[in-house]
Parts: C-alpha cells; sequence; structure tokens
C-alpha cells in the first residue's frame, strides 16, 4: 500500500517517532531487515513524485533508508 506524502508531513511522522521511541521495544537490525518488504535503501533511491509506502513510515529506521546506509 502506498500513499503520497509530502515531505513536511514526513519530517513530522520522523519526528512523533523520535518522541516516541522510548515507548517502542528496539528490534535487532536482523530483525529490521527481515520485515522490510524493499531493499534496505529503497527510500534513498525513490525519484522525487513517488509515492512512499505506508509501512516505510512506521519504520523504526527510515531515516536511515532514507539516506542509503
Amino acid at each position: 500500500m502506498t500513499t503520497d506524502v509530502s515531505l513536511e508531513r514526513l519530517l513530522e511522522k520522523i519526528n512523533d517517532s523520535i518522541s516516541n521511541q522510548s515507548s517502542i521495544e528496539s528490534e535487532t537490525e536482523e530483525e529490521s531487515h527481515k520485515k522490510c518488504p524493499h531493499n534496505f535503501g529503497y527510500l534513498a533511491n525513490l525519484t522525487k513524485n513517488t509515492s512512499i509506502p505506508e509501512e516505510c513510515l512506521l519504520c523504526s529506521r527510515v531515516v536511515e533508508c532514507i539516506v542509503g546506509s
């Protein structure tokens, strides 16, 4: 499922996620990669007008994926 989200809204969601991070259990890096339906770094390679999948917006590693680590 994909949704059109502006960069501003994405940053809002990231900030909310960071604010609530202490209440979320941490996953190991391996578990996180197993759950990802896309390759890690997927968001770094999206073109400007491509929709960002909803599961990416909810992912605890969204920032790392955008940067393409």
